[in-house]
């Protein structure tokens, strides 16, 4: 064990995909220290982190991060997810189509509860549109008490403004109590409300099993003398702080595949490749190309359209084999060449290495956050672009990044051809490292420019307002 490796944490990537469980511990060169692997029964985490720590000690961890198909999972199985009551914030420029309109059966029947729309939205300029109806709101929750598991609240252009929404979260917190599972469309993200209301309504079905899931994690690790701060990799192979990710699971529906797809092509040396996943059960497969995540222009979740990024190819149909998955990507992508993640058993360490490709590649991911705005023909675009850059790396802070190596990594700026004056859409993106507290000592200038930043993003701004989604198929890191 060298020297280097005592006074600079390590890394510790999991891979979580039904009964098949890898880790794997990288140190501060990017190198592969250590791999651990379980299949089948009950301790499957527990069984492969003990394995990736039989050559360190658990003290060194600093960091630790994971992929998982759970929230998929649960998603395609329905029963675990809960019913869901909606209120939209907009009345009636919204009406003309219900919430849950166009959901396949069974997740329809499963997750459909009762709704309500009120007045009190956003318009595009930012101000508000008629009032919002506090008691019709109050009088909704206590409808809610006992019928559903979680509550969503969407407003339009949400991303303008979030406090209509926050005002309905207020209320029915009142009512239901502090700790009630409320998703709010403005922190899932995204254009288009109906978009992004299906994304926040499926959040909110998932809440109550996401919260289990990363709590038994943090168990899990602790019972492993693990103290290092927890990470989930996000549907664009990123990462958020498990805190944030506790309240935002629909972020991390594909984050397995991406981080697979990413982890697998990095060790490969390349940058452009279809990469076929297997994941102990049946194949799946994304592309990289130029080094970039192949996203879903249209993507889907479970068969409802939302407002969430997601790898090309991860809403392929289930039992396709790795043939057919390729076939339809190369229509999508090109000839790219094919990288299995599977294709050389572990009898070296460097074919173990692709072996754990998604937990690598959770290990090696950067934090991010994003922001979504509208630039009108009349606002100044240098100050609204300025705010928005502000805005994204405050929210990439707030989700666990190093406030020394955040930066923005993406903007962008598209015309809204069906909108007269010149009116443009935008998204910005930041990333950073992950921040690791034992690396600074308390009271160093890193630990208080992280806190601070903390408390600036948690504190808002109203023209761009933040949140913690990622982008379209366009979206880069």
């Amino acid at each position: 064990m060298s020297a280097t490796r005592r006074h600079i944490p390590l890394r510790l990537g999991i891979s979580a995909a039904g009964p098949l469980v890898t880790a794997v511990v990288i140190d501060d060169r990017d190198d592969i220290v250590s791999i651990g692997t379980a299949a089948g029964g009950r301790g499957d985490l527990d069984s492969a982190v003990r394995g990736a720590l039989e050559q360190v000690d658990a003290a060194e961890i600093g960091l630790a991060m994971l992929a998982t198909t759970a929230f998929a999972d649960w998603l395609e199985d329905h029963r675990a997810v809960a019913g869901v009551g909606v209120i939209r914030v907009g009345a009636t420029p919204t009406t003309a189509v219900p919430p849950f309109a166009g959901w396949p059966q069974p997740i329809e029947g499963r997750v459909t509860g009762p709704w309500l729309s009120t007045g009190g939205g956003t318009d595009i300029d930012g101000s508000v549109n008629g009032e919002l109806d506090l008691a019709a709101v109050r009088a909704f929750a206590e409808r809610c008490r006992d019928r559903c598991g979680g509550i969503a609240v969407s407003g339009s252009f949400s991303y303008l403004n979030d406090r209509p929404e926050r005002a309905v979260a207020t209320v029915i917190r009142e009512v239901l109590g502090a700790e009630s599972p409320i998703a709010q469309s403005h922190e899932v993200g995204g254009f288009g409300l109906l978009e992004r209301e299906n994304a926040t309504i499926l959040n909110a079905a998932l809440s109550g099993p996401a919260r289990a899931v990363i709590s038994g994690v943090r168990s899990a690790l602790r019972g492993l003398d693990i103290r290092a701060e927890l990470f989930v990799a996000r549907n664009d192979g990123t990462l958020v702080s498990a805190s944030r990710a506790s309240v935002l699971p629909i972020h991390l529906v594909s984050g397995r595949l991406a981080t697979a797809v990413r982890g697998r092509a990095r060790l490969a040396g390349t940058t452009d490749a279809i990469v076929v996943d297997h994941d102990g059960r049946s194949p799946r497969a994304g592309a990289l190309r130029q080094g970039q995540l192949v996203f879903d222009p249209t993507p889907t979740l479970a068969g409802v359209r939302t407002s969430q990024p997601v790898p090309l190819g991860f809403a392929e149909p289930a039992g396709m084999t790795e043939e057919q998955l390729v076939s339809r990507l190369r229509r999508r992508v090109g000839d790219l060449p094919v990288l299995d993640s599977w294709e050389a058993r572990p009898t070296t360490a460097e074919a173990s290495a692709f072996a754990v490709a998604s937990a690598a590649g959770a290990a090696l991911a950067p934090v991010s956050a994003s922001v979504w705005g509208f630039v009108g023909a009349e606002s100044d675009r240098a100050d609204t672009l300025a705010m928005a850059k502000r805005r994204a790396v405050d929210e990439a802070i707030l989700a666990g990044a190093d406030p020394t190596d955040t930066e923005v990594r993406q903007v962008i700026d598209t015309h809204v051809t069906y909108m007269s004056g010149g009116t443009h859409r935008l998204f910005v993106q930041a990333a950073g490292r992950p921040f690791q507290p034992r690396v600074e000592p308390v009271g160093t200038a890193s630990e208080r420019k992280h806190h601070v930043a903390q408390d600036k993003a948690a504190l808002g701004g109203d023209a761009v307002r933040r949140h913690g989604g990622a982008g379209d198929d366009r979206m880069r890191l």
